[in-house]
Formats: structure tokens, sequence, C-alpha cells
């Protein structure tokens, strides 16, 4: 259920903990892992948890019947992919449960700060049609984000 106001913030410890943790499991699964462009995902065949049982009786049928497998098979290194296919596919499942609440949270607070965003917008606005020269500036600072070109509008510093 969505929560209507998110009053949180995130300590610089509590960050540094985040982003340590990321790190530490990047640094596990970086000797073998592989970064796949678009063009090379669009052109694989789609794998998921639903294919573990495939693989593993493959892998099942290879181990007990060595007389079917062709030399060029190395089933001890089909069995580590097999293994290593439902490990990652265990660990991506857990991972994307905490994947989804950030996007959820970043989703949900970051509208809430667009939306209070908006009304300052319309402060400034206002306050400049007022005659307060000191919005004229600010208030085009705001525009240069509902520019049609959107790539060109700087991100402010932290």
């Amino acid at each position: 259920m969505a929560k209507p106001n998110i009053s949180a913030a995130l300590t610089a410890a509590q960050k540094a903990t985040l982003k340590a943790n990321v790190n530490a499991n990047e640094a596990i699964i970086n000797p073998f892992s592989v970064n796949l462009t678009l063009a090379e995902r669009r052109k694989r065949r789609k794998v998921g948890t639903f294919w573990i049982g495939y693989v593993q009786l493959g892998l099942k049928v290879a181990q007990e019947h060595p007389e079917i497998i062709p030399a060029d098979l190395a089933v001890p290194e089909y069995g580590k992919d097999v293994v290593l296919f439902s490990d990652t596919d265990e660990i991506k499942i857990h991972h994307s449960k905490y994947i989804e609440k950030l996007d959820d949270t970043h989703m949900a607070v970051g509208m809430e700060a667009i939306n209070q965003t908006d009304r300052v917008y319309e402060l400034a606005k206002s306050a400049e049609k007022r005659g307060n020269a000191a919005m004229t500036e600010i208030v085009k600072e705001f525009a240069k984000y509902f520019k049609k070109n959107k790539k060109k509008v700087p991100t402010p510093a932290p």
C-alpha cells in the first residue's frame, strides 16, 4: 500500500553501507559476470526460473547416459553452468524484491518532491508577476526543465 507521505532520510553511514553491500556483491560476481548489449539481449533465447527444471533434466540425462553425449560437450562444465544458473536465479529473485522496493520508494518520493517543486515554481512565477525581481532568474532556471529538449537541462549539483 502506498504511503501518503514519505518522511525519512538516509544517514551518510546508511548510504555508505548500502553502497558497500552492493560493491561486495559485485566483487563476488565480477570474475564471471557479463554485460550484454540490448541487441545481444534481444537475440538470445529468454531464460528464467521456468527453465531451471529443463536444464536440470538435461544435466541428469547427460550424467546418467554418457554414451549419448559427444566428446565436445563437457558434462562437468555443463554441470557448473546449471548450478550457477540456478544459484543466480535464486539470488536474482532475492534481490528483485529489494530492487522493486527501492524503485517504488524512489518513484514515490520523487513524485512528492516534484509535486512540491511544481508548487514552488508556481509560487515563484506568481511572485515574479507581482514584481519580485529576485524571482526573474529563478523562474528562467525553472523554465529550462520544461523545454522540449530535456537532454540539455543541467543536473544541479547536490
